[in-house]
């Protein structure tokens, strides 16, 4: 298999972005996930995405692209075991809160756009449906 390397956090920004993070590790993704990516990319400028959010998607979704690459997985393949892991994969680097969900946002956007084009997986789904039905967590203060 053919593997891109893609800087870091290059995301969709445009040359200014890939030059500001020339200096990370790079993330290496399968065709697969270069074309699932472009396509997703292609829609959100049709629906006039602006440029932060495409450059967030980019940055999101080529980190998921590079964890699910290494892991054998095309687009589309992705179940709920392998979303769940990614899920922990993040929260176990220190993420915060706020950060994990804007990352699945994005995974959940881009397995939408895959699902309109028929290319993902009936049981990654279920990832998406049970958190929305989820009830949100309560925190309970202590003093």
């Amino acid at each position: 298999m053919r593997l891109a390397r893609a800087p870091a956090g290059a995301g969709w920004g445009g040359a200014a972005a890939n030059q500001a993070s020339m200096a990370q590790p790079s993330v290496e993704m399968s065709p697969a996930w270069e074309a699932a990516l472009l396509g997703f990319r292609r829609e959100l400028e049709t629906r006039g995405a602006s440029r932060h959010t495409l450059r967030a998607y980019g940055n999101d979704l080529s980190e998921l692209a590079g964890w699910a690459t290494g892991r054998g997985r095309a687009p589309g393949e992705l179940v709920y075991r392998d979303l769940r892991a990614y899920a922990s994969t993040l929260s176990e680097r220190g993420l915060a809160p706020a950060t994990v969900a804007r990352k699945l946002a994005a995974v959940r956007s881009l397995h939408d756009h895959l699902a309109r084009a028929q290319a993902a997986s009936q049981p990654a789904r279920a990832f998406f449906t049970a958190a929305a039905t989820r009830p949100p967590a309560t925190t309970v203060a202590t003093t």
